[in-house]
């Protein structure tokens, strides 16, 4: 047997030779799991450890109940909430935000390849999707339990399907394509005005093939498997778990409105032109924000290049932008970042042909210059290098604004309003970080068995207030309405500022009902002359079971009148001081139930012309004000 001897140098080029032939076989692969792992890494290391305030708690709290969402459903959204609550990672907090952490790189994924299959180029395509991964407004939504990156996949999919389509438009790719616009209907409603560009583009690409009546039913069958999804919403509600129970609720539900008909999140019909050209400079600015002018100025390049490479997808992605905006401008009147990432998407395909006119532009320019091929080595590798610095720059710009890794203080005060109240307590909360609270009530701290009441609820009264008191039940409040203030005395325990909502949220601790006291004033006369005087007399009734005290009394007469003193009938013989221009008795009067206190005085009319006579008298730290009486002053 014969053996060939290789000297060094062929050994080294020999093995040199392997490794370009395994890298060259298996780059796709490496680029691909490059762009999922390096955000997937990041968002998870940025990754909020609890659920916080406004839509993330009360997702939470639903799709861990598996109650159906507010319309249109999100049974995705819904579906996926609850499985990766099975995961045995962490807490279940943490488990739910890591599935946008998940989708969201899988969106950076999927982003990849589409990009790739349209430029033809690893490298610059990983630059464009990083470039997606870090700006600010895809990392923030990434990091938290929100719909918007499985929405966000679902396009990302469509748009890798698509390519895939035009490089192969053969049936299987058609179908493929076909399912990726069904599923992407199952999640945010936006897509349905999103998605008819996609299916344009789908059908421009080969319109031969919609000749087969075979392929146009299979493909609208595929289109509409993933539409079997729809099926949680009656199936949950007829468990009792939502209020889709007919098949006018069903149609209804699944179009973006209530039973009543109501739309949800929006209206249409009531914006005017000036607003709607405020959101659609309030979209561009969302973009401008995120990518910057120097990448903005590189996607629009982009653009220009994509027209000459597939102009037919540079048409329909225009189309898609343009409905994107158009929807937000029209139907909800505000533009809200979670909304323009779709755009963002296509922005990103923008991008990357945007590198590539670069990229291209350079090699034709070195191309004879076949005697500096180190130096076109050197260029390139300079070049590409220089594309992924931009993702890895954003990165290093966004990471302390995207950064949701510490525990908000929202969180820990209402941790702490747990662990102050006593177990079997009923709390009763007005606040718009409740759904925080309510998390923390029924999957954190459920052994402690608080009775959880908002203010939108019906118990959420006097009535059911009084009724935990008579139970011995001790009451706490998180936030008071004011029409509560009257009937209960409350002791402030803690307090905290949410700059979040400009909101001070405090805790009241329940001391006990306040007394209630009626006022209600008399005059001798309403109308006078100059000159003349008159009596005015004010009765405070106490109406509660036990005496309680008045701590003052105040009076404000109308320039027409001058005080001229305390009757003999009156039970309150002094006189009052002045004070900001208002006359009061600043002294404890205890009222007696049954026995009102009667204050008597005179005035004399001063000067003609028409004025109101208002008193009040405060107790419990509440003014019981009585009825202004008119008088007129006559010449």
């Amino acid at each position: 047997m014969k053996y060939q001897v290789y000297n060094k140098k062929e050994m080294v080029n020999l093995n040199s030779g392997k490794f370009r032939s395994f890298f060259l076989k298996y780059k796709l692969l490496f680029f691909s799991f490059v762009s999922f792992a390096a955000p997937f890494s990041i968002y998870a290391a940025t990754l909020e450890p609890k659920l916080v305030g406004g839509d993330t708690s009360w997702y939470a709290t639903h799709v861990l109940k598996m109650i159906v969402l507010v319309p249109t459903g999100y049974p995705s959204f819904s579906i996926a909430g609850k499985l990766i609550s099975f995961l045995p990672v962490k807490d279940l907090a943490y488990r739910l935000n890591l599935l946008s952490a998940v989708f969201g790189a899988l969106t950076v994924l999927f982003i990849f390849l589409a990009i790739n299959l349209a430029i033809k180029n690893e490298v610059l395509s990983l630059a464009a999707s990083l470039a997606l991964a870090f700006t600010i407004s895809f990392w923030s939504l990434s990091n938290r339990f929100e719909m918007d990156t499985i929405n966000t996949f679902f396009l990302a999919l469509i748009l890798y399907s698509a390519f895939l389509y035009r490089e192969k438009p053969d049936r299987k790719h058609l179908y493929f394509a076909s399912a990726s616009m069904g599923l992407f209907l199952t999640d945010h409603p936006i897509a349905l005005f999103v998605m008819p560009a996609m299916l344009i583009y789908i059908v421009i690409i080969n319109p031969k093939i919609f000749k087969s009546i075979r392929a146009v039913l299979l493909g609208i069958l595929f289109f509409a498997v993933p539409l079997g999804l729809y099926a949680w919403l009656p199936v949950r509600s007829w468990m009792g778990y939502g209020s889709v129970k007919t098949a006018r609720d069903f149609l209804l539900y699944i179009t973006g409105r209530y039973s009543s008909g109501e739309v949800h999140g929006g209206s249409f019909g009531d914006k005017s032109l000036n607003g709607v050209l405020i959101v659609i400079k309030e979209f561009f600015q969302i973009i401008f924000k995120n990518y910057g002018i120097f990448l903005i100025v590189i996607a629009f390049a982009g653009l220009i290049y994509c027209f000459v490479k597939n102009y037919k997808f540079a048409i329909c992605a225009l189309i898609a932008i343009i409905s994107n905006f158009l929807i937000i401008s029209f139907y909800i009147g505000w533009a809200p970042e979670n909304h323009v990432l779709d755009s963002i998407l296509m922005v990103s395909v923008f991008t990357g042909y945007g590198f590539l006119l670069i990229y291209d532009t350079v090699k034709r320019a070195y191309k004879k210059t076949e005697k500096l091929k180190i130096l076109k080595i050197i260029v390139t590798v300079i070049m590409l290098a220089a594309f992924m610095a931009l993702p890895a720059l954003m990165a290093f710009n966004n990471y302390e604004a995207a950064d949701n890794s510490q525990v908000e203080d929202i969180y820990i005060f209402w941790d702490k309003i747990y662990k102050t109240i006593e177990p079997g307590s009923s709390l009763y909360v007005a606040s718009a970080s409740a759904n925080i609270g309510q998390y923390i009530g029924i999957f954190e701290q459920p052994d402690k068995k608080i009775n959880f009441i908002l203010n939108k609820d019906k118990a959420y009264s006097v009535d059911n207030i009084k009724k935990d008191m008579a139970q011995g039940r001790k009451v706490y409040f998180a936030g008071i309405e004011d029409w509560l203030v009257p009937n209960f005395n409350i002791e402030p325990l803690m307090n905290y500022y949410w700059p979040r909502f400009n909101e001070k949220i405090y805790l009241y601790r329940l001391t006990g009902e306040k007394a209630q006291f009626t006022v209600t004033g008399k005059v001798q006369s309403r109308q006078i002359k100059y000159g003349q005087s008159l009596t005015i007399t004010y009765e405070i009734k106490n109406s509660s079971k036990n005496s309680a005290d008045i701590s003052s009394l105040e009076l404000e007469l109308p320039q027409s009148l001058k005080y001229a003193g305390i009757t003999q009938s009156s039970q309150i013989n002094i006189d009052p001081a002045l004070s900001r221009g208002k006359l009061m008795w600043v002294k404890t009067f205890t009222v007696e139930p049954g026995s009102p206190l009667v204050l008597v005085f005179s005035a004399k009319a001063v000067k003609a012309g028409e004025g109101k006579i208002m008193f009040r008298a405060s107790s419990q730290d509440f003014y019981f004000e009585a009825e202004p009486l008119d008088i007129t002053v006559t010449e």
